[in-house]
């Protein structure tokens, strides 16, 4: 099993760890949530040749996988690694037969130069500015050395919610609204 010394990552265990169960129904489920992510996919797959190792790295519950498995033919490897033990559980209980491991971005389970190709999708906005660097130095050392790096990230800014005013208010009660009739809420994050 993985041990972090970090506190931000022990903390984004933690919290992984006691959403795992929800993850995909809460996140990837919606209707939009999955256009999204057959988009990325679609991305994915134009920079995807057959026989590509591939690395989900921050897997989560193997959210992505159904739509890789079916859109990237024939991959050399397809490995999930994610910081948090449950959900690296759920990922195995809906892909028995996949690759997955529990590890940090800072340290990686792999061999040096294993992959073809890492995804990272919706994951690095959880480490802090100041950490990226050796993040990506981590990722470079796992990558064939004509490796790719794909990612994507629910950040941007000058957000129509973040403005203030009606428009914000009104954004805010149909969240709350789609989170009710979906029995769903938003979880905190750690900081």
């Amino acid at each position: 099993m993985y041990s972090t010394n970090n506190d931000f990552e022990q903390k984004e265990r933690e919290y992984e760890d006691q959403v795992s169960s929800r993850y995909n129904r809460d996140y990837h489920e919606s209707p939009i949530m999955q256009w999204h992510s057959e988009e990325f996919v679609s991305f994915i797959k134009h920079h995807y040749k057959p026989g590509d190792r591939v690395l989900d790295l921050g897997c989560g519950p193997a959210s992505l996988w159904v739509l890789l498995k079916e859109q990237l033919a024939d991959p050399g490897d397809l490995v999930g690694v994610d910081l948090s033990p449950s959900m690296i559980d759920e990922a195995r209980c809906l892909h028995p037969d996949g690759d997955f491991r529990v590890g940090s971005m800072f340290s990686i389970p792999v061999g040096s130069g294993e992959f073809d190709l890492v995804i990272v999708s919706s994951a690095f906005h959880h480490i802090p500015d100041s950490e990226l660097p050796l993040v990506l130095k981590e990722i470079s050392r796992v990558m064939d050395e004509h490796g790719t790096l794909i990612g994507r990230e629910p950040t941007m800014t000058g957000r129509v919610g973040d403005r203030g005013g009606w428009i914000a208010g009104a954004l805010m009660a149909m969240r709350h609204l789609a989170y009710r009739l979906t029995h769903t809420r938003e979880y905190p994050e750690p900081d």
